[in-house]
């Protein structure tokens, strides 16, 4: 991914570079010489900037989820609050696994999630339509 991709999608999802660094488990300096294309994403932050750029254009062209409600869920993903939040109705067996896997993993579970709601609703479309 180049740095121009890179400066477009943390835009796009609107944060700064050090909330941007802080969601990926890097440092700032590490997101500014991607962005100026000094050094390349390599594995688990290569793997979560291509799952949130899906996940960005799903939410640009599709309708499913909204660009807003995506930066939404970032937001709370960066500041630590979703796992404070989800610990109230969660498992802690489950809530483990979210913290456990880090950011990386709730974006990998996140985009999972959005591509099984597509699908089971584009079967329940299909299913209306056999029916009438």
């Amino acid at each position: 991914m180049k740095g121009k991709e890179v400066r477009e999608l943390r835009k796009k999802l609107g944060l700064t570079q050090q909330e941007f660094a802080q969601l990926l488990g890097v440092g700032f300096t590490t997101v500014n010489r991607w962005e100026n294309d000094k050094s390349e994403p390599r594995g688990q932050a290569l793997e979560a900037l291509e799952k949130l750029s899906a996940l960005v254009e799903e939410a640009e062209s599709d309708g499913d989820f909204t660009l807003e409600e995506l930066r939404g869920i970032l937001k709370e993903v960066e500041s630590g609050r979703l796992v404070s939040a989800l610990s109230g109705s969660l498992p802690k067996s489950i809530l483990g696994l979210v913290a456990a896997g880090g950011v990386v993993g709730f974006i990998a579970g996140l985009s999972t999630a959005f591509l099984i709601r597509k699908f089971t609703s584009g079967k329940e479309k299909d299913k209306k339509g056999e029916k009438e």
